[in-house]
C-alpha cells in the first residue's frame, strides 16, 4: 500500500501526463474526428475520476486522523476504567464510599468505551471502502492510459501511410 505522499505524487504524475496528452490531442488536427471525440470524452471522464480520487483520498486522511483521536479517547477511557480496581481497593479499606455512585460512574465509562469502539469500527469500515473505491479508480485510469497508447499508435500508423 502506498503512503499518502506516494499516492499524491502518483496522482500528480497521472494528472500531468493526462494534461500533456490532452494538450497533444488538442494540437493535432486528426483525420479521425470520431476517435478524437471519444478520446476527449475519455479524457474528461479520467479527469473527473482523478477529482473523485483526490476527494476520496482527502476524506480517507480525515477519517484516519479522526480514528487516531478516537483511539486516544478510548485509551483515556480505559485508563479511567482502571480506576475500578482502585475503587475496589478503596471499598475494601474504607467505609467512606458511595457504592451506587461508583457503579453509575463505571457504567457510564463502560458505555462510552463501547460507543467509541463501535464508532472506530465504523470508521475503519469507511476507510476500507474508500480505499477500495480509490483502487478501482486507479485501475480505470490504467485502462484509460492503455486506450490512449493504442489510439496514439493508431494515429501514428495512419499518419505514416
Amino acid at each position: 500500500m502506498f503512503s499518502q505522499e506516494e499516492q499524491q505524487i502518483e496522482i500528480c504524475l497521472l494528472k500531468t501526463n493526462l494534461e500533456k496528452i490532452g494538450d497533444d490531442l488538442c494540437a493535432q488536427n486528426s483525420a479521425m474526428p470520431a476517435l478524437d471525440a471519444e478520446n476527449e470524452q475519455k479524457y474528461r471522464e479520467t479527469m473527473a475520476a482523478l477529482r473523485v480520487a483526490r476527494s476520496l483520498n482527502a476524506e480517507r486522511e480525515r477519517l484516519n486522523l479522526e480514528n487516531v483521536k478516537l483511539t486516544a479517547k478510548r485509551m483515556q477511557l480505559k485508563r479511567q476504567y482502571s480506576l475500578r480496581e482502585k475503587a475496589n481497593l478503596f471499598r475494601k479499606t474504607s467505609s467512606f464510599y458511595n457504592e451506587d455512585e461508583m457503579r453509575v460512574e463505571l457504567e457510564k465509562a463502560n458505555n462510552a468505551i463501547e460507543e467509541l469502539e463501535e464508532e472506530m469500527t465504523n470508521r475503519e469500515n469507511t476507510v476500507a471502502e474508500l480505499k477500495r473505491r480509490l483502487d478501482e479508480l486507479q485501475a480505470e485510469t490504467a485502462k484509460y492510459d492503455a486506450l490512449l497508447e493504442k489510439r496514439n499508435h493508431l494515429l501514428s500508423s495512419s499518419n505514416q501511410q
